[in-house]
């Protein structure tokens, strides 16, 4: 569908003289230092530039590369693409323009070793079409000469990033390069992409982060062959890519922030990061250009920077890492190997230049300064919904919390490329905790993989499998709503792999408390398994275990119990119930290697784990107070009718479920309003809400989970104060009734379909 609209282009203007050297200027320069659009290059030190000129032999090979290639290479990590990044390497230090290693520009024999490193690739390189995408079949079999990998990525991505790349700063040298070599350089650049002349790869590859990387490579080829044209259409189509995408489960950056990837993963500390560091490379050398960032790339931009500062938090260590649910496959990485666990791994810095010029509603000066971690950043406290995303967030000073859900519109994670093999159970219903910030980390490669912080399952059934960790959710009554500071969420949910186990659950977030509930859970296979809601899995700190507040002397403890504390973490069951607990704290081991493409291989952790045994068809709730000992909370539980959710501290918090009733009473007291009285409130559909009273009466605010209603009204009756129509605000209009008010929401559709909308009404005598 972008042929058409790019081919249009070519008869647009094109860009002037200037423009054009002012990108092409930029982009050496930041390839020749940074090599920001690399991502996936192999990493290289330029201090072996000796060792380099020293032994390439004079085919144009180095004797340390492992050429594996074909059937046989790896699928995860091409070792012979070290080849290029070297050639690139070389590029960097001859032209000049590298301000760290400065002795070797303008040296020919830099420049003669890299052309002739780089002309072996090219006589080396594939000829058989097929090759593309279906290496290791008829199509290409493995007997077929030439450098490929069965992963089409290489062939697709990494190869055409590497070369297009040391061609553009080794065309800085004219008549450099002989008349085949540059050809090949246009060739493989724009391999795979949409400008290739018989290498095109089908729609669903060119997506997300894949795409913005054919752009680059686009980009880099335009730009060594004097191309405006196609830099005008590679610029274009890549600034477009940035913008929202407003169908519910597509890939890309939603208006929430959320960046979906891999059939609607939550995915923005890998793909959408990827996403930012191309957004970096392409503005950073268009701004002050007819290329640069127009208003709604702008938008969709402050949107994902604003969405991702939300999720990235600081670690004990003082390094700014990702939540857990929001890098799919590399949660099963050890963080020696770099991956998206590690770091923010896009440089905010860069960034911060990049979005310079975003003003107004789009201004990003205060992400930036938390993401560069300066001295006068503002800490981001709140509690931000993600409807899209099917996603919580909830910051305090001293506590950060992530809340991942699955629904019909989302799916959970990924084994891909021998990474994340038992991965099933994260991201459907999590909660990670971070308090200490130090819980987590490196924590996955021992811990059980049936018992992800915050899910309800059946403990070891059915056995983990590679072969279905992926899975779309089965329910649509999934979702968020929150006023900024803090939030409900809401997930129906039924196994998605083989509908084993059913329940509702609801997380109210309450300044430093999360109420939760487990409701109508149902074993549906009969299997033995019993069912567990697990508090947590975390490293242990050293800290005691309290039980009932007296101090616990056993490692193992399986007991019955009101509250427990451990590791400064409480935990109270809640409507006079009692845990029925299981903890352990000891070492585990596991293998990193079995678990990734990691060579770290066995690691053994000191882990308390923490879980409640439910019955099947019983419902359960408990407070969790992250980072204090555990205590009344002043909350209280809604259970009537089989409505479910949470009162107190000035909320009610409500969920009217699909098939149960659309009302319910409570007392104003319990809400902690300052009214007496009891209040009434009537859905006209399943939809859930969060009331927040003050001094003249309450705020409602309102989501569908289901995204699929066009209104719904919420009647406010009450007995005590009068519930009025006369100062009502916000999106909603209101109607009085007999007994109160009654507002009804029109209830954003499209891209903002599930996202919260308020309205506010007066409570009076």
């Amino acid at each position: 569908m972008l042929v058409p609209a790019l081919t249009a282009l070519a008869f647009a203007a094109l860009a002037s003289a200037d423009d054009f050297s002012t990108v092409v200027g930029r982009k050496q320069a930041d390839i020749a230092n940074i090599g920001l659009t690399a991502s996936y290059a192999p990493t290289i030190s330029l201090s072996q530039i000796p060792s380099w000129l020293a032994t390439l032999t004079p085919e144009g090979k180095w004797p340390d590369v492992d050429y594996t290639s074909g059937c046989a290479a790896d699928r995860a990590i091409w070792k012979a693409e070290e080849h290029l990044a070297r050639v690139l390497g070389l590029g960097q230090v001859w032209s000049g323009l590298n301000t760290n290693v400065t002795n070797y520009a303008n040296d020919s024999g830099v420049y003669d070793t890299a052309v002739k490193a780089l002309d072996w690739w090219f006589r080396n390189d594939y000829n058989n079409t097929g090759c593309l995408v279906n290496g290791g079949k008829a199509q290409c079999p493995c007997t077929t000469p030439g450098m490929w990998n069965q992963n089409w990525f290489f062939q697709g991505i990494g190869v055409p990033t590497l070369v297009s790349e040391a061609c553009l700063l080794l065309s800085i040298k004219p008549d450099g390069l002989s008349a085949f070599q540059q050809g090949k350089c246009l060739d493989i650049g724009l391999r795979g992409s949409i400008w290739s002349k018989d290498q095109v790869l089908a729609p669903n590859y060119q997506t997300g982060s894949n795409f913005l990387n054919m752009v680059q490579d686009a980009i880099s080829v335009a730009l060594y062959s004097n191309n405006e044209t196609l830099l005008t259409q590679a610029y274009a189509a890549g600034m477009r890519t940035f913008e929202f995408v407003d169908t519910a489960s597509q890939d890309g950056t939603h208006r929430d922030g959320s960046f979906l990837a891999h059939t609607a993963q939550l995915y923005n500390g890998a793909y959408g990061r990827e996403v930012i560091k191309s957004f970096i490379q392409l503005q950073s050398n268009a701004v002050g250009t007819k290329f640069s960032a127009g208003a709604a790339t702008q938008e969709a931009i402050a949107a994902l920077i604003r969405g991702s500062d939300w999720q990235i938090h600081t670690n004990a260590d003082g390094v700014l890492r990702w939540d857990l649910s929001v890098i799919g496959r590399y949660i099963s990485a050890p963080l020696s190997d770099n991956l998206a666990n590690a770091g923010l791994q896009f440089n905010a810095t860069a960034l911060g230049s990049a979005v310079a010029d975003f003003t107004g509603p789009n201004d990003l000066s205060e992400s930036i300064a938390r993401l560069t971690q300066a001295s006068n950043a503002k800490p981001l406290l709140g509690n931000k919904a993600y409807w899209a995303g099917d996603y919580m967030v909830h910051r305090r000073p001293n506590v950060t919390l992530f809340n991942k859900l699955i629904s019909t519109r989302s799916s959970n994670a990924e084994f891909t490329n021998g990474a994340n093999p038992l991965g099933y159970h994260i991201n459907q219903g999590g909660l990670w905790s971070w308090v200490t910030e130090n819980e987590y980390l490196d924590v996955t490669g021992a811990w059980d993989w049936y018992l992800v912080p915050g899910r309800t399952v059946l403990y070891h059934y059915p056995t983990l499998s590679s072969s279905w960790v992926s899975v779309t959710g089965k329910r649509d009554f999934v979702g968020v709503v929150s006023d900024g500071q803090n939030g409900f969420s809401v997930m129906d949910y039924i196994d998605p792999h083989d509908g084993s186990i059913s329940y509702r659950r609801t997380w109210f977030f309450i300044d430093d408390v999360v109420v939760n509930t487990i409701a109508n859970v149902s074993n549906n296979v009969g299997v033995s398994a019993p069912i567990v809601t697990v508090l947590d899995q975390r490293l242990s700190d050293g800290s005691t275990l309290k039980l009932d507040g007296a101090v616990s002397s056993s490692n193992t403890v399986t007991t019955a119990v009101t509250s427990l504390s451990y590791g400064g973490n409480g935990y109270a069951a809640l409507d006079g119930a009692s845990f029925n607990l299981t903890t352990k704290q000891g070492q585990q081991t596991g293998n990193w290697s079995a678990l990734s493409v990691s060579t770290a291989g066995v690691t053994t952790k000191d882990i308390f784990t923490a879980y409640h045994t439910m019955t099947n068809g019983s419902s359960f709730s408990y407070a969790f107070y992250p980072g204090q000992e555990a205590t009344t909370s002043g909350i209280s539980t809604l259970g009537s009718n089989a409505v479910l959710g949470a009162a107190g501290r000035t909320y009610i918090a409500v969920s009217f479920w699909p098939g149960a009733a659309n009302w319910i009473t409570l007392p104003l007291d319990k809400a902690g309003a300052k009214w007496s009285g009891n209040i009434t409130l009537a859905s006209s559909s399943p939809a859930i809400y969060l009331l927040k009273f003050n001094g003249a009466g309450v705020t409602v605010y309102a989501s569908d989970p289901t995204q699929k209603l066009a209104n719904v009204t919420l009647t406010i009756a009450t007995e005590g104060p009068k519930t009025s129509c006369g100062a009502v605000t916000g999106a909603a209009g209101c109607t009085a009734v007999p007994v109160g008010a009654k507002l009804t929401f029109a209830l954003p559709s499209g891209g903002l379909a599930g996202s919260t909308v308020s309205a506010s009404v007066t409570l009076g005598k």
